[in-house]
């Protein structure tokens, strides 16, 4: 990993840009655009030093709301162990449970395993069918790798490339940019490419396909308690109707935690278009608490003591980029700009690359190129 820290950081005063456009734009070895998981096991391989010569932009408010949802969203599901065995030096920042949590569909007043026979039964969106495989928990401690680091909290205007000087250069909306060898991407290829201002530097039918990668809304209710609600622990399809078929909501819920003294619970669904005014999910979030209520009593007393906390996370489900044919792209992406990375749930990997992980999607994808990313440079 010493490699990977000396290229990424500092590995001397020469490694700061000595040509840029505007010699008051601050400089740096290595942009990352965005924050996730990828992002702060990146960060949490360097020391202070290599940090300082690296700036992290994000553009929330608060760049840990999409963390939350990511980790009440996405459980390690797929090729878990395969995956896991690839993306190491963790420990520090990443803690991953021992055991997978099952996968139940509420039906006729009892939770049911899914099961073969059962499956047909389930009628699913295209997007859910990706929460039927048992997932694995985790945390990210995301304070401590964010330490250090030159944190600047911009809105994005633009992104250019400097043929000048081989370097790239972002914009933003106050009139602020920085440059920087190195633009490691966390945002997505949909942002970035809606960002560039010269798309001709690439072929039109990669642009087209990375830069038109769509992206589903997600509603996400968080539910704390200091008392075990929730008897039923896994990921929970459980019906929008418990007489039509209207859908489902998914719950991943964890058990009740001895050492922190609370159960956390994470329900949500993907709303289209339709459903996806403040009205429509004020609407679904009334009927969401119906059916817990109705599903779980304990849940019911605990609301009328007063004993449920509760936060409510809108973001965005990235659907995997797999089908789409995303890694077809990969080596023309590398060829044109090699000083260019993405890192994130719908990042291309190299075709070789991810043809070992074939049904790895979104979060194991994420991890992947972050894994990409430092055999990457290690070969440099």
């Amino acid at each position: 990993m010493n490699l990977l820290r000396r290229r990424l950081g500092k590995d001397s005063k020469d490694n700061m840009l000595s040509h840029a456009r505007d010699e008051s734009t601050p400089t740096y070895s290595t942009l990352i655009l965005g924050y996730n998981t990828a992002m702060a096991l990146l960060l949490d391989q360097m020391g202070d030093e290599e940090k300082s010569s690296v700036a992290l932009v994000t553009e929330e408010k608060d760049f840990l709301v999409n963390h939350t949802i990511n980790q009440g969203l996405l459980l390690f599901r797929g090729e878990v162990k395969k995956c896991l065995e690839q993306v190491n030096s963790m420990a520090l920042t990443l803690q991953i449970a021992e055991e997978a949590l099952e996968v139940k569909y509420y039906r006729d007043h009892l939770f049911r395993p899914i099961s073969d026979r059962l499956r047909p039964h389930i009628k699913l969106t295209a997007n859910e069918h990706y929460f039927m495989e048992c997932g694995v928990p985790y945390s990210l401690n995301l304070t401590s790798s964010e330490k250090a680091v030159n944190h600047f909290k911009r809105s994005f205007k633009s992104i250019s490339f400097l043929q000048e000087c081989r370097s790239w250069e972002v914009a933003f909306h106050d009139g602020d940019s920085l440059i920087a060898k190195k633009l490691v991407v966390a945002i997505g290829p949909q942002r970035f490419f809606q960002l560039l201002t010269d798309k001709s530097l690439f072929p039109e039918d990669l642009v087209t396909s990375l830069g038109t990668s769509k992206r589903e809304s997600v509603v996400l209710l968080k539910l704390t308690t200091k008392q075990e609600v929730f008897t039923e622990k896994g990921t929970l399809f459980i019906p929008k109707s418990l007489t039509h078929e209207l859908g489902h909501f998914i719950g991943n819920v964890s058990p009740f935690s001895l050492e922190q003294g609370v159960q956390n619970a994470f329900f949500f669904w993907l709303p289209s278009e339709s459903e996806s005014s403040s009205d429509e999910i004020t609407r679904a979030l009334k009927n969401l608490k119906r059916q817990l209520q109705k599903v779980f009593p304990r849940y019911e007393r605990a609301c009328v003591q007063l004993q449920v906390e509760e936060n409510i996370y809108v973001g965005q489900f990235i659907p995997s980029p797999i089908a789409s044919g995303m890694d077809d792209y990969f080596i023309n992406l590398r060829s044109i700009a090699p000083s260019l990375y993405f890192m994130s749930m719908d990042a291309p990997l190299n075709p070789e690359y991810a043809s070992q992980y074939a049904k790895s999607q979104l979060l194991e994808r994420e991890l992947l190129s972050y894994q990409q990313f430092s055999a990457e440079v290690h070969q440099q």
